[in-house]
């Protein structure tokens, strides 16, 4: 046998990559096989699911009735609430309109096979979003390697495996906020901005960007938005009756639900300690809970406009105005009166920009064992406690089940912190 030419060299490192490659697509089908079984598991109960609220709404959209309108045997104890944490006759939609317009093609279909489909386009979106925050993040200058490592993050999180079980509107809209986060690194503010305004036409809080928007003074990135949004909602309220704004808005007077533990927001954990209708919290007095809540929510908005308007040097405002947008991601879900877990897939904005930015910050392995310690308290499996099963209990209230919205203030904290290290002396803008 002849000897290989001696020009001849193996490529160890392409090898090593090809391997890499492998193992995480490996380990995302793996993730995605586990995450069919649970959906497999609920197909024959879909009523236990979030999803058959929506159904039932797009159902109502193509009878010609109110889509906020509760099954004709609603009713009964605990249908006009949550506060009491039973058993439900009818779960209202606390969702705009918007959202059952788009929702309405599948609910042709029986509740199973919807819910079915449903999962399916949720987990696709899901990946296709956290293949485009790697890709796009720098986390490495091999993309896809970053991009499939994010998806496999994605694909093994608790929040991630709740959305889908349930069936709720979250990883759809995911690569929307992927996409105009990328559109306004770039510049692109008038894409950015109608992106981000047709996402608050279907979740409210994505106007917090709108306030971003108008902090930074991007004046196009918040027409965009507004516009976006209008339209969207003009589009919604004439196929679902004009009708139907208004009825959304009252539904959501009438919710006086925010303590269960899954609930990450401000107003959720000050829920579970001061108490609402229905609940028994650490200490019984709502009102602390009303006031304190509003003044969080201010203080956050607050930092939403700091954090906006910090200035760095030109070789760092990359990194600052990533750190500004991922923190905005984080406060919109503690300002939000529903931060609910299965949101907490749109932290991998704020963990790649924290990896990726930490390089060039002193104590860089701190800021990544911080950011690595946070995520994994974000995805602590923890059963949902409802409002009538907290009982005052101390280590519920304030211990091992508060950990989801301890996980959104210590974001804050990192992507906070990392700014000020950034920050110079503000001049003229």
């Amino acid at each position: 046998m002849n000897p290989l030419p001696s020009s001849f060299s193996f490529d160890w490192k392409a090898l090593l990559r090809a391997a890499v490659h492998v193992g995480l697509a490996v380990t995302i089908l793996v993730g995605s096989a586990i995450h069919s079984a649970t959906v497999k598991f609920r197909l024959d109960k879909p009523a236990e699911t979030d999803f058959v609220v929506f159904h039932e709404a797009a159902v109502n959209l193509w009878d010609g009735k109110g889509i906020y309108d509760p099954p004709p045997d609603a009713g009964g104890p605990g249908s006009a609430s949550m506060t009491t944490g039973e058993a439900r006759d009818f779960l209202p939609n606390l969702n705009p309109p918007l959202q059952t317009v788009l929702i309405s093609p599948i609910a042709l279909l029986e509740t199973g096979t919807a819910y079915l489909i449903w999962s399916i386009i949720s987990l696709a979106f899901g990946l296709f979003a956290a293949v485009l925050v790697g890709a796009g993040s720098g986390l490495w200058t091999d993309k896809a390697t970053a991009g499939l490592a994010m998806a496999s993050l994605l694909v093994f999180y608790f929040p991630t495996h709740v959305g889908l079980a349930i069936g709720q509107w979250a990883l759809v809209p995911f690569p929307f906020l992927v996409l105009a986060w990328l559109a306004w690194r770039k510049g692109d503010l008038a894409l950015a901005g109608a992106l981000l305004g047709g996402l608050a036409a279907i979740k409210l809080f994505f106007g917090a960007y709108f306030l971003f928007f108008v902090a930074r003074r991007e004046w196009r990135g918040a027409i965009s938005f507004s516009v976006s949004w209008v339209v969207l909602t003009a589009i919604s309220a004439v196929i679902a009756g004009p009708e139907s704004l208004f009825q959304y808005l009252d539904v959501l007077t009438k919710v006086d639900w925010y303590s269960s533990t899954w609930n990450a927001s401000f107003i959720g954990f000050l829920a579970r300690v001061f108490g609402e209708p229905g609940n028994h919290p650490l200490i019984h007095a709502p009102w602390i809970s009303s006031i304190l809540g509003k003044a969080l929510s201010v203080f956050g908005i607050g930092l939403l406009f700091v954090m906006a308007r910090r200035e760095a040097a030109s070789d760092r405002k990359r990194l600052m105005d990533d750190l500004a947008f991922s923190g905005c991601a984080v406060i919109m879900l503690l300002v939000s009166p529903f931060g609910w877990i299965y949101y907490f897939p749109f932290l991998l904005i704020p963990l790649s920009v924290v990896w990726e930015g930490s390089a060039s910050l002193e104590k860089t392995g701190t800021f990544r064992w911080l950011a690595v310690l946070i995520w994994l308290l974000s995805t602590a499996p923890r059963l949902q406690v409802r409002a009538n099963v907290l009982d005052g209990e101390l280590g519920t209230i304030l211990g091992w089940d508060a950990v989801f919205f301890y996980s959104l203030v210590l974001f804050l904290a990192l992507t906070w912190t990392m700014q000020k290290q950034l920050s110079v002396a503000k001049g003229p803008r």
